[in-house]
């Protein structure tokens, strides 16, 4: 499958609460970027672009070890996650990718860059509480006996899963 799409360059702004956030901005020309995502996991992966008001957009919902074609352009920003679970995967080992330009020179038609999507390496804790989210329900998690901070973060790991699923919901 390919997909194609007219994008920008990425930017760094600060918004009203001073974090800084990552979004698109149009690109000047030539700055082109033919890339391959490639799932190199055993989960289904949405491909997200950050558009130019720094929103998540799901591209694309991969399979294990599928791909897609993806035409972009220099410093634009992807993210991916597990569709699932919500919980972010790297790409090329980083959690937000920007494609590099393709070089005019490399000839026509352009080799496309393969880029790997993989999971990245958990701390013990994240791992435990990736496991405890599986095993039970957001209810049963007031009863556990843990520390209130472990409690805390399995609340969040559920808000996670619940908005990735909204978020795939509305765009489907």
């Amino acid at each position: 499958m390919i997909l194609s799409h007219r994008m920008g360059t990425a930017q760094m702004e600060r918004p009203n609460n001073g974090r800084q956030s990552l979004r698109s901005r149009p690109s000047a020309q030539n700055t082109r970027s033919f890339i391959r995502f490639c799932n190199k996991t055993n989960r289904q992966v949405d491909i997200v672009w950050l558009n130019y008001q720094g929103e998540n957009v799901r591209y694309s919902t991969l399979g294990p070890l599928q791909f897609v074609n993806v035409n972009t352009f220099a410093g634009h920003p992807w993210i991916s996650c597990d569709s699932q679970t919500g919980e972010r995967l790297v790409v090329e080992l980083k959690d937000i990718y920007e494609p590099v330009a393709y070089d005019p020179q490399e000839g026509w038609p352009p080799q496309r860059r393969v880029v790997n999507i993989t999971i990245p390496v958990f701390s013990l804790q994240s791992c435990c509480l990736q496991l405890v989210r599986r095993l039970i329900q957001k209810n049963q998690v007031q009863h556990l006996e843990i520390t209130d901070i472990m409690k805390e973060e399995l609340y969040k790991m559920y808000g996670s899963v619940a908005s990735s699923q909204r978020n795939k919901d509305e765009n489907t």
